[in-house]
């Protein structure tokens, strides 16, 4: 199984579960309850609404899952977090629906209530749970026999390794971690070429041997270079697990994974929780469509003066980095004139001669960033988070400022903190002034910073105060 077929049968049980559970306790509304109120048995007749809810309700159902991160990484969830996780989103899903839907039923007395929703509870909870049980066993299987495992980074002494490896053997298999490289901090030690890597070419060795999860097993002594490894690894989609010993020095939140569990720690690789992670996306998705829709003519006018102004397309795109170091294309606006960049990458200036008219137009209301939108509704950005630069300067800025990684954390937005405080960035020395106020932003991320953030942005547009 890939990490996708998880996910795809996760869901594709999850509708049948439910859909299952409301049939179900459909029948029990009717058989027992009806019957009893009114003293003689009542024919099951299903009716358009009882339809209805046999495909809406199952959706409801894959919401609350989703909402709650059921669905995110399922290679890596146990049988208890699962149990516990399920538990809980059937809890939550249970008074939703019996508040929304089912207050106003038919009963005999205020105990039918209780029998209702406890029926609905315990079918909803264990149809949905054996298949899930059975996915995740099968993984675990998989995991056992190496069919299925996770290409591991070990970082640390060649003694410390050794001695890890050897006394979690029986957690190495049962976690699905096969070691596909070596990161040693005492040099002398020598090893097959192919499986090593340095401090330097980590992100590198990453990207060529495809590794999915990192272990550190430093002392506390190398504090300083574990405190830069954290940095590197900000731009790598990887799984960083750590010994206890270097918890004070973590830039990052602990995910609580259980002390039976595992050995390590596990760095989280999410600044959100996952319902505020699903809150947001939501926000960014609607939100986006709604822009678009209500711009169009706005966009229209757009497209005919920049089309009728100069020469060259109306759409401008080039790769960004985005949220762990992913390559993706903005779309923009076309601003400056074509060819603009015939003698490498630069930033525009106030007076940069290479804008055009109308882009100097745009560029001071933000409109150049409209097409923007389409990136969030692609889920390659959001409404709200640091703007996303080009390799070239990244390179330049880390250089300087190797905190800048940790802004690779979090999805790139179409407005940010920094550039409502900064503003557009000139130079290099700019961009991590007005990094400062995104690292800022993310270590207080929140829907109600996110809505704050959305309306000086709109403050700043009203006023024309852009490049």
């Amino acid at each position: 199984m890939t990490k996708n077929s998880y996910r795809f049968w996760f869901i594709i049980f999850d509708y049948i579960a439910s859909a299952l559970a409301w049939y179900l306790f459909f029948l029990y509304r009717k058989i027992y309850i009806e019957t009893i109120k009114f003293g003689v048995e009542v024919p099951f007749l299903p009716s358009t609404k009882f339809y209805l809810g046999l495909f809406v309700i199952p959706i409801f159902w894959l919401l609350i899952h989703y909402s709650s991160g059921a669905y995110s990484d399922i290679r890596r969830k146990s049988q208890f977090q699962n149990f516990l996780q399920l538990l809980i989103n059937t809890l939550i899903g249970s008074f939703i629906i019996f508040f929304f839907v089912l207050l106003d039923d038919i009963v005999i007395s205020y105990v039918n209530y209780y029998q209702s929703i406890l029926v609905l509870f315990a079918l909803q909870f264990f149809i949905s749970w054996i298949p899930r049980s059975i996915i995740l066993f099968m993984k675990d299987s998989l995991f056992r026999k190496q069919k299925d495992f996770y290409r591991t980074l070990l970082i640390g002494e060649d003694t410390k390794i050794v001695q890890f490896l050897t006394e979690n053997n029986a957690w190495i298999k049962q976690s699905g971690i096969v070691p596909s490289g070596y990161l040693y901090m005492n040099a002398a030690y020598q090893e097959d070429k192919a499986l090593t890597t340095s401090l330097d070419n980590v992100n590198d060795f990453i990207k060529e041997k495809e590794i999915e999860e990192v272990i550190i097993l430093m002392e506390p002594a190398e504090k300083d270079i574990f405190e830069m490894l954290q940095l590197k690894l900000f731009g790598s989609n990887v799984l960083i697990r750590i010994v206890p010993e270097l918890f004070p020095y973590v830039k990052v939140p602990i995910q609580r994974s259980g002390i039976f569990q595992s050995p390590l720690l596990l760095l989280s690789n999410s600044i959100l929780p996952a319902w505020h992670k699903s809150i947001k996306v939501f926000i960014d998705i609607v939100f986006s469509a709604i822009a678009l829709i209500i711009l169009s003519p706005l966009i229209l006018l757009l497209a005919i003066a920049i089309k009728a102004s100069s020469k060259g397309p109306i759409l401008y795109s080039h790769e960004r980095i985005g949220k762990n170091g992913k390559l993706f294309k903005i779309i923009k606006f076309r601003s400056m004139e074509v060819g603009a960049e015939s003698n490498g990458p630069q930033l525009a200036s106030k007076d940069d001669k290479r804008v055009t008219r109308v882009g100097r137009f745009m560029r001071k209301r933000r409109l150049d960033e409209i097409p923007n939108f389409i990136n969030v509704l692609k889920g390659e950005m959001s409404l709200v988070g640091p703007r996303p630069e080009r390799s070239f300067f990244i390179k330049q800025i880390i250089q300087k400022a190797p905190q800048y990684a940790k802004l690779h954390l979090v999805k790139p937005g179409i407005t940010s903190w920094g550039q409502v405080k900064y503003g557009y960035a000139e130079n290099v020395d700019e961009m991590i002034k007005r990094m400062r106020f995104d690292l800022v932003y993310i270590e207080n991320m929140s829907l109600y910073v996110d809505l704050q953030i959305l309306l000086k942005t709109i403050s700043t547009i009203l006023k024309g105060r852009g490049i």
